[in-house]
């Protein structure tokens, strides 16, 4: 991703595309291989003591949150960008700010279910590949929310 602060300054068709075009891609993916990932150490692992049970379901959970979520969007960001309707989107966009707040309390419950995405000792390729992984997609969607917060909703709340 990119600097929050470079792209904030655009114009908010532009920022629109970025997130379109750019970021959502980036994270369905994300979720995808975390998935797999995810279903494949609690399988293989799920004697361990440390084995993260629960993270593929939340994992499906937060995706599905996730896509539910840029539906509804979209008709805000399309609202936003066209001049005749950006008056009439406060309600939504308070709406898409409490999906953010649920977002952030499920990555929240993903970070607790793997200790802050702490390896065990001697963690496989796969259960290391898993958390690296976790934590981009952490940072990605924050800077996801962060980016619409602040460039997209802030002037129209």
């Amino acid at each position: 991703m990119n600097n929050i602060n470079d792209i904030k300054e655009k114009p908010k068709q532009e920022i629109v595309q970025h997130i379109i075009s750019e970021i959502r891609p980036a994270l369905k993916e994300r979720f995808e291989q975390l998935i797999f990932l995810s279903d494949k150490v609690e399988n293989v692992h799920s004697s361990h003591d440390e084995c993260p049970k629960g993270l593929t379901a939340s994992l499906k959970n937060l995706s599905e949150l996730f896509i539910n979520h840029i539906k509804k969007e979209d008709e805000i960001l399309l609202k936003l960008t066209t001049s005749k309707e950006q008056n009439n989107v406060e309600s939504e966009i308070k709406k898409a700010s409490k999906e953010h707040d649920e977002i952030i309390k499920l990555l929240d419950s993903i970070s607790n279910i793997t200790n802050k995405y702490q390896l065990p000792e001697r963690a496989c390729n796969t259960w290391t590949l898993l958390y690296q992984q976790l934590g981009i997609l952490e940072k990605d969607l924050k800077f996801l929310l962060d980016l619409e917060e602040s460039a997209l909703f802030k002037n129209n709340s």
